[in-house]
């Protein structure tokens, strides 16, 4: 069965009124989502006015230019994402709800939001000077009673702005620039939240060896993925990785 569209006001008295809800949750923070401005208009009077940048033809392009490009927005191609899959236990939402039902159902949406204003929190302390939410989902599995996949997709502002330290009159080309954070590490469901505050700082020093090497550099996105590795949710198998974008008149390297 496909996934019910519910604010999360009043979804409560939506979900007793409607007990036959499909099988998954899911929830938009309408309320937090603040988009900037189109990709045509984002260097006017930004960090990168009147510099000509080259290869711009796909969506992704022009999503990464507009992030370096407008330090002071909240941009669609400035994102975390963090996928993970909890059980009724691991939310306090969800506490003595019946399993499968759709109150559990919608206090698993409810715990997704929380979950994704703590994971601002986060992120402003490692490398982002503001945080919103842009979406907050969760799911209830198929065969799996009471466990729940949960999706956050985070927008932020950088702390350090994007400085070209180059010559403006140049003609640059942007370069994206992908970096493994964690391979593959087995954690605990309790233990996931330091882990991650750790690839946050390594995330924010990956700008480093990009900058020495091009003169400039952004942080474009982070994802993180969880999945269990066992029956139990409270293992899971953690995979990291952070794009960068840089705009290079030469080669890029992202290495010390």
């Amino acid at each position: 069965m496909g996934k019910v569209v519910l604010f999360i006001v009043g979804a409560l008295a939506i979900a007793a009124m409607i007990p036959q809800l499909a099988v998954g949750y899911y929830v938009m923070a309408m309320a937090n989502r603040i988009m900037g401005p189109s990709p045509s208009s984002i260097a006017r009077g930004g960090p990168l006015q009147g510099v000509k940048v080259t290869g711009l033809r796909e969506d992704g392009d022009k999503r990464t230019f507009a992030a370096l490009a407008s330090p002071g927005q909240f941009e669609t191609g400035r994102s975390v994402f963090l996928h993970q899959t909890l059980g009724a236990g691991d939310m306090p939402e969800t506490k003595d709800l019946p399993a499968g039902s759709a109150e559990q159902r919608v206090g698993a949406g409810a715990a997704a939001l929380r979950l994704a204003r703590e994971e601002c929190e986060r992120l402003v302390r490692s490398f982002a000077s503001e945080c919103t939410v842009d979406r907050a989902e969760a799911s209830s599995l198929a065969g799996a009673s009471g466990r729940f996949a949960v999706s956050l997709r985070l927008l932020f502002k950088p702390r350090e702005p994007f400085a070209l330290n180059g010559d403006a009159a140049a003609s640059y080309r942007l370069v994206t620039v992908p970096v493994t954070l964690e391979r593959s590490e087995l954690i605990t469901t309790a233990s996931a939240p330091t882990v991650r505050d750790t690839l946050y700082r390594q995330a924010a020093e990956g700008c480093g060896p990009i900058r020495r090497s091009s003169g400039n550099c952004g942080l474009v996105s982070v994802t993180i993925r969880m999945s269990p590795e066992r029956s139990s949710a409270s293992v899971q198998r953690l995979t990291a990785h952070a794009v960068y974008g840089t705009l290079a008149t030469g080669p890029v390297s992202a290495y010390r």
